[in-house]
């Protein structure tokens, strides 16, 4: 059986790295983000790029709101050439 521990941070993983892409898709600032999504800057620093620390869904789904994008769509498995970079 699976470690679901494992299973949560390879999860956590590619909503980061989805995450990480719309917003340079679509040319956001960090600030403007946080404004619109109402976190804090420092919040969506930590998310992007402590992969150890951990973070609410309540915040994926402001930031992914803000982004237009489907949260469940944050969780889908990365294709093989963005799963390695």
């Amino acid at each position: 059986m699976d470690d679901p521990r494992i299973l949560a941070d390879d999860a956590l993983a590619r909503v980061r790295k989805r995450l990480a892409m719309r917003i340079e898709e679509t040319g956001i600032s960090t600030a403007k983000l946080a404004r619109r999504a109402k976190v804090s800057p420092r919040t969506i620093q930590r998310l992007l790029n402590e992969p150890n620390r951990d973070v609410y869904v309540r915040t994926i789904a402001a930031l992914a709101a803000v982004l237009l994008i489907d949260v469940k769509d944050l969780f889908e498995p990365l294709p093989p050439e963005m799963a390695e970079e």
